[in-house]
Formats: structure tokens, sequence, C-alpha cells
């Protein structure tokens, strides 16, 4: 969707694709990996739940997050860890659902991908999270011709942000 749609508008600053976000946030820590990965599952989480890098140390703590090195630092990261990935022009995969969100969102863009997604059909819904339910609307675009299978009795992904409330 994205290729396309930059296509489309004759983007040419076309971000490229982070391998590894534990790499990049190892760079922003110099080389600490034990943090980075500390810090990674924390920014997986708060980019499920679409949380920002300003908003993460008050949301994680009010939803009850205590990482180990403290919710006030990993916000901290969460910052350095977007401003570089801004500077060098990288996207992960939480940006991909972001971005292709916010193309979806362009005038006459979902309209005009209604024809290639009319009927939609997503397995284990139980397991989807905030960004990813905001991506499915956004390329559903009010269609009603979606199907979804789910079971809230086995959702296994809570730790990452998935939420089997968006069952209901």
């Amino acid at each position: 969707i994205l290729r396309r749609r930059w296509e489309e508008r004759g983007r040419k600053d076309v971000p490229t694709l982070a391998t590894s976000r534990l790499e990049l946030l190892a760079e922003v820590l110099e080389g600490d990996r034990r943090t980075a990965t500390v810090v990674a599952t924390e920014i997986e989480w708060a980019r499920a739940r679409m949380v920002s890098a300003t908003d993460y140390a008050a949301v994680a703590t009010n939803s009850g997050r205590r990482p180990s090195i403290g919710a006030d630092r990993v916000g901290q990261v969460y910052r350095s860890f977007d401003a570089l990935k801004r500077k060098r022009r990288i996207l992960d995969f939480d940006d991909l659902l972001s971005e292709a969100i916010n193309e979806l969102q362009r005038p006459g863009a979902a309209a005009a991908l209604g024809w290639w997604h009319r009927h939609l059909h997503v397995d284990e819904f139980q397991d989807i999270n905030p960004l990813q339910f905001a991506f499915l609307e956004a390329l559903r675009n009010g269609n009603t011709d979606l199907f979804v299978v789910g079971d809230p009795a086995q959702a296994i992904y809570g730790w990452n942000g998935a939420d089997p409330t968006l069952l209901d």
C-alpha cells in the first residue's frame, strides 16, 4: 500500500525499512544491549497502543508498567530512537502501519484501494492490538464486509499490547 501510494504521489524520498529495532536502540544506548532489550519491549507495547514517546512515561505508569530502568528513562530513549529513525529516514514495522494509516486517511486514498480490499478476513483477531485495529479500520473505510475469527480465551499477546476486547 505504501509503495503504491508513494509512487502515485511521486514521492522520491522513500524511507528504508529497519532490519532490527534492537540494533538501532543499542546504537542510541552506545552498545548497551541489555537496556536496549528492555526499551525495545516497552516501545513495542507503546506503539501497539499508539502511545507516543512523549506520552510514554505517564501512560506506562498509569497502565502499571514498571520497566527495570524506569518509565522516564524509557521515554527518553524512545524519543532518541524516534529522532534517529527520522534522521536516517528509517521505518520499523510499527511505522509501516502508522504510515499506512496516514496514507489511507488522505482524501480518496481508502476509496481508491477499496476495490482491491473489498472483503477482509482477519484470523486470530483476539491478538490484534490497537495500532493494527486502526490500520484495519482505515483500510476498511466504513465498509462492513469484514469477517473476523477470534477467541478471547486464547489471547496470548497481551504482553505486546494486544487487546481481546476489540472483539466486542
